[in-house]
């Protein structure tokens, strides 16, 4: 699906519009007919500037700069303890003018226990991208906690999770031959092929914002620890001469993520935030490279990325 510059700019120029005047993006009519259908509704948009940076060990070898558009239509159930949204993003690159969807998101929560401080959700989240016809769906926990002491806010969270994905350009593993001893020699048909068994995820992470006083502004800092393990397969040779994939256990492999966060809030529906953020292989153990990408947890080549993002709230 395409859409062209002038619907961007549509887009883009609604959530600016909101921004400088505090209007609604949503006429007061429209709002009331989803709230008859949905009462708890809610309906954001964000427009999002990222650059990516690519390095070869401590030298910059690209900038990749992406341009994207991100409404989100979701609403609460039962007294607020379901909330289910969809996130369709659309990208534009440096080398196109034109506007793809690239993929949509479906995430769910359901409360299960929690306070004023701390909380605990069923989660789930099916990620389908369009542009590689392919689908992930995690099934999971989140458990969170924060509290504020002045003008600071205190977070933390925890999401351990089960990764399915499916579809003919899902994301492949590379095989080796388990038994080199008989000589096999693989195919690139081989050596790539889907994964039998889900892979298990787990994410935990802490944060500090704090906010000065009334003036809108909020700086903040985070860190992130990834942690993941993937089915590992291998191609082994039977009595016949035929061969087959066999599982050979799961690799592990983790990842960590510093953020550092800049927010101005425009109105009560608006905002803009600057984020700058750095990864690393393992915690804090090794530099990524442009030649070591495939070993990246979920990051390719890019250590570093910029953000510059304008959020508009909808209804």
């Amino acid at each position: 699906m395409k859409i062209s510059k002038a619907v961007f700019a549509i887009i883009a120029g609604a959530a600016i519009s909101s921004a400088a005047h505090g209007q609604e993006a949503v006429t007061a009519e429209k709002q009331a007919a989803i709230k008859k259908i949905l009462p708890d509704a809610y309906g954001s948009v964000e427009v999002r500037h990222s650059t990516l940076r690519v390095m070869e060990k401590d030298e910059q070898v690209a900038d990749s700069p992406v341009l994207s558009v991100r409404p989100t239509l979701g609403t609460t159930l039962f007294d607020g303890s379901v909330d289910t949204s969809f996130t369709f993003r659309y990208n534009k690159k440096a080398d196109t003018s034109r506007i793809g969807k690239s993929s949509t998101y479906n995430s769910t929560t359901i409360d299960i226990v929690g306070n004023d401080i701390a909380n605990l959700k069923a989660y789930s989240l099916t990620y389908v991208a369009g542009e590689d016809s392919f689908s992930t769906s995690d099934l999971g926990f989140i458990g969170e906690a924060a509290k504020a002491v002045g003008p600071v806010k205190f977070s933390s969270y925890l999401n351990p999770t089960v990764s399915f994905n499916s579809g003919k350009n899902s994301p492949k593993d590379k095989v080796t031959a388990a038994d080199k001893t008989q000589g096999l020699t693989l195919t690139e048909a081989d050596t790539k092929v889907e994964k039998e068994h889900p892979g298990i995820w787990n994410a935990a992470g802490v944060s500090a914002k704090y906010t000065i006083g009334a003036t809108g502004l909020a700086v903040g800092t985070g860190l992130d620890f990834g942690q993941n393990w993937e089915e590992k397969l291998a191609i082994v040779q039977v009595e016949d001469g035929t061969t087959r994939r066999s599982s050979d256990g799961y690799k592990y492999r983790s990842s960590t993520l510093i953020k550092l966060n800049t927010s101005y809030k425009l109105s009560d529906k608006t905002s803009i935030v600057a984020q700058v953020r750095g990864v690393t292989e393992g915690f804090f153990a090794e530099s990524i490279n442009k030649s070591n990408e495939d070993e990246v947890l979920g990051y390719g080549a890019n250590r570093y990325e910029a953000r510059l993002s304008l959020n508009a709230t909808l209804f």
